[in-house]
C-alpha cells in the first residue's frame, strides 16, 4: 500500500503523513505523534511574511526538540515569491530538507493575503513561488505543494496549479479533497482527484477524512494518489499511524486501553511543561479532550479539565484517569 517515493532530494520510505496543523503540530504533538507511529510530520503552518523579518514568535515555530529524533518537514504560507524564496532560505540553514507551500487554507486572514487558496486563482504566481523557492532551496531541500481541489466545486483551478507547480519545480502535491466553499465539512471526493493523476510525473498525496485503515486505502484507490496525509484524525488519535501501518504490515490492531491513554496524557503534559510551561495547563484541555473521548467517564473528565487552573492540577487529575 505505501511504496517509497522518491522526490528530488528525499526518499519518503513510508508516504504516510500527519499534515501542518496551526496550533497543533508544535513540539510536544510532533513527540508524541512520532512515538505513536507517525511516519512523516509537520510543524505548524509559518508566516513567510514574518519569518523573513525573524519575528521571535515566528522563529520558534522551527524549533526541534531533542526529544525529534527525525527532523519535521515545514510549510511556509505566503504570496510574495521573493519572501517566500528568502523563508525557505532560512529553513534550510535550520536544516529542514522538506518545505511545503500553502496554497490550500481558507481561513480568511490568510486568503486575504493572497496566500492559502487565494493562489489557486494565480497559477502563474504559485508557479514563480515554486520556482524560486526551488532556486532558493537548491540540494538542500524538496519544494512541495499542499492544495484543494478548487475554490467552488468544478471550478477546474486544479489542474492548471497542477501543472505549473510542477513544470517550476515541485516535488510533490498534495490535494484536500475538498473545496475552499466546502471549507472543512461534508464529504471528501477522493475520486475528483484522480484526474490529476494523470497530469504528473511527480508524486500525488491525498488528504481529507481518512479516519482509519480502511478509508486510507479507499483514498489511496479513487484518487489514484501514492500516499496519504491526516489531519484531524491524526491530532484527534495520534495512534492512528499505529494502527494503520500495523494492518498494512497484516499485523492485529486495537483501540488503546483507558490506561494507555493515561500514559500518553501524561506524556504528552510533560513535554507541554518542558517546552510550553507557562500554557500547558491550557494546552492540555484540548489534547485531554481528543485523547479521552469515547472512554468510560470521558465527559466528567474534560469537565474536570477545564477547571484545572495549573499543571499541577492537570496532573493529579489524569493520574485518577482510568485509574479504577
Amino acid at each position: 500500500m505505501f511504496h517509497p517515493l522518491q522526490l528530488r532530494h528525499n526518499t519518503i520510505d513510508t508516504p504516510l503523513f500527519m499534515a501542518p496543523v496551526a496550533g497543533v503540530c508544535n513540539i510536544p504533538f510532533r513527540v508524541i505523534a512520532r512515538e505513536q507511529g507517525c511516519p512523516n510530520i509537520f510543524t505548524e503552518m509559518v508566516s513567510s511574511e514574518a519569518l523573513s523579518r525573524h519575528i521571535p514568535k515566528t522563529v520558534e515555530f522551527l524549533r526541534v526538540g531533542a526529544e525529534e529524533r527525525l527532523r519535521p518537514f515545514v510549510q511556509l504560507f505566503g504570496a510574495n515569491p521573493a519572501t517566500m524564496a528568502q523563508s525557505a532560505r532560512i529553513c534550510t540553514e535550520e536544516g529542514f530538507t522538506l518545505i511545503d507551500i500553502n496554497m490550500g487554507c481558507p481561513v480568511k486572514k490568510v486568503v486575504r493575503s493572497g496566500s492559502g487558496v487565494e493562489l489557486m486563482q494565480h497559477p502563474q504566481l504559485a508557479g514563480e513561488i515554486v520556482s524560486q523557492m526551488v532556486a532558493a532551496a537548491g540540494a538542500c531541500a524538496d519544494i512541495t505543494v499542499k492544495t484543494r481541489l478548487g475554490l467552488i466545486h468544478g471550478d477546474e483551478l486544479l489542474p492548471e496549479l497542477a501543472l505549473q507547480v510542477q513544470q517550476a519545480g515541485a516535488s510533490m502535491l498534495t490535494v484536500h479533497a475538498r473545496t475552499r466553499s466546502d471549507g472543512f465539512g461534508g464529504q471528501a471526493r477522493w475520486h475528483e482527484v484522480a484526474p490529476i493523476k494523470s497530469l504528473l510525473h511527480i508524486p500525488l498525496i491525498i488528504n481529507g477524512d481518512i479516519t482509519d485503515y480502511p478509508s486510507a486505502c479507499l483514498a489511496m484507490e479513487q484518487s489514484r494518489a501514492d500516499g496519504a496525509m491526516i489531519a484531524r484524525e491524526g491530532y484527534t488519535r495520534p495512534w492512528i499511524f499505529r494502527e494503520i501501518l500495523s494492518q498494512v504490515r497484516g499485523q492485529a490492531t486495537c483501540e488503546p486501553t483507558p490506561r494507555q491513554i493515561r500514559e500518553i496524557l501524561l506524556r504528552h503534559l510533560d513535554l507541554l511543561c518542558q517546552y510550553m510551561p507557562e500554557r500547558a495547563h491550557i494546552l492540555m484541555r484540548k489534547h485531554g479532550s481528543w485523547y479521552s473521548k469515547g472512554t468510560p467517564g470521558s465527559s466528567e473528565f474534560r469537565q474536570a479539565l477545564n477547571s484545572c487552573t495549573d499543571s499541577a492540577q492537570v496532573r493529579s487529575l489524569i493520574s485518577t484517569f482510568a485509574a479504577s
